[in-house]
């Protein structure tokens, strides 16, 4: 081999050195990347809180959640009123690093809980670790007395209330940072600014307790009326998500706009809109007073998106294509319907909707719907939509 080759040799060599040095760089700088975007998301494989506290309710965690134990949200003591005061000294700022690394180091290889119980305050939702601190906030938490703002919703002991991120951080981050602890996919607790939050309260005891919430994106691109939905396990089973929900569109319907929930759904999500959807369907093919109608109206009526509806019929089991129908039956017609000539509407049937079969359905599964349901629209709620006071 001349010495010209063994020079390419080496150089050929040298450079796969340094390329494999820069790809184990590149590698490194990934994963670190990827550990830091984990704990900025909360993203957690275990559980690393084992139970909360909320007032006098004590229950276990569903999922894991890193965000609490970032440094920006960390130093929740209660007696705190702003995020950041202890990172004004670096005497302070070094001492809560220390607290973090000792509880992130904490038999995280036996995916074993950091802590045991962390404890929220049931009004404003600030967290600390420490019981004391906990119970001495809890009885003097001024928001035992004074609900963040504007009422949007009051009947029978139950409020909701828009809260907006911009101007209540605070309050919207922590209890964000709550939410998590039940959904996994839940990835937005810092930057709450783009954001209002409808909380939903009841009356226990003669005082206002903030139970669950949803939060609506200011400038959505896909029109969507809601992003993230949560009830707290202990207030759950009193059918305050439906009810959620259920305002969600109606205030869609008060500013004219046919929106729907931001997709992809949480397993939860998925069944809580499916029953919405479902009964919204029910309750307007009862009221329509015809035989036939289109997507397009259902649309518009409900307020429900035209996809969303078709998910809905399809999980029924209610759709039927041209030549499934029986005679025996009423259907309805996913196109418009012609008003000069009902021969041609129907050869203009597509898909149709078994209404037995549908009535059938809701017998078997939401009973409720036949007897128990009031809308929003039963209440005769009034919407305010000048000088809204945030």
């Amino acid at each position: 081999m001349s010495q010209v080759d063994d020079g390419c040799v080496e150089c050929t060599f040298n450079a796969r050195r340094s390329s494999n040095r820069q790809i184990s760089d590149d590698q490194n700088n990934l994963m670190d990347a990827k550990k830091d975007t984990s704990e900025e998301y909360g993203f957690l494989n275990y559980r690393n809180v084992k139970r909360l506290r909320i007032g006098r309710y004590e229950f276990d965690t569903w999922f894991g959640n890193s965000a609490v134990f970032s440094e920006p949200m960390f130093n929740k003591s209660t007696s705190k009123y702003e995020v950041h005061l202890a990172y004004q000294d670096p005497k302070e700022q070094k001492k809560i690093g220390d607290k973090i690394k000792s509880y992130k180091d904490y038999v995280v290889e036996d995916e074993k809980p950091w802590i045991e119980v962390l404890y929220f305050c049931c009004y404003c939702f600030k967290f600390t670790d420490n019981k004391e601190e906990w119970e001495c906030h809890q009885q003097s938490c001024k928001y035992q007395f004074l609900a963040l703002g504007k009422v949007m919703y009051d009947f029978d002991n139950t409020v909701i209330r828009r809260i907006s991120g911009f101007h209540h951080k605070l309050f919207c981050q922590c209890m964000c940072l709550l939410a998590k602890f039940f959904l996994d996919n839940k990835s937005i607790f810092y930057y709450v600014d783009n954001f209002d939050f409808y909380v939903i309260y009841k009356v226990v005891d003669d005082q206002l307790l903030p139970m669950g919430f949803y939060s609506r994106e200011l400038l959505s691109w896909e029109n969507n009326n809601l992003s993230c939905i949560c009830v707290f396990p202990c207030y759950q089973k009193h059918h305050l998500g439906a009810l959620l929900i259920d305002f969600s569109y109606a205030l869609s319907k008060h500013e004219n706009q046919v929106s729907g929930p931001e997709h992809p759904l949480s397993e939860l999500g998925q069944i809580a809109y499916l029953k919405y959807w479902c009964r919204r369907i029910y309750e307007y093919l009862c009221n329509i007073g015809t035989s036939h109608t289109s997507l397009e109206i259902m649309s518009q009526s409900t307020g429900i998106r035209i996809h969303e509806l078709l998910d809905a019929l399809s999980f029924m089991g209610i759709l039927y294509k041209i030549g499934k129908n029986k005679a025996t039956h009423t259907f309805y017609s996913d196109h418009k319907i012609g008003l000069d000539n009902e021969d041609s509407v129907e050869s203009e049937f597509h898909v149709y909707l078994d209404r037995i079969h549908l009535q059938s359905w809701i017998e078997q599964n939401m009973p409720d719907c036949l007897t128990n349901f009031k809308g929003l629209n039963s209440f005769g709620f009034k919407f305010h939509s000048t000088n809204p006071n945030r």
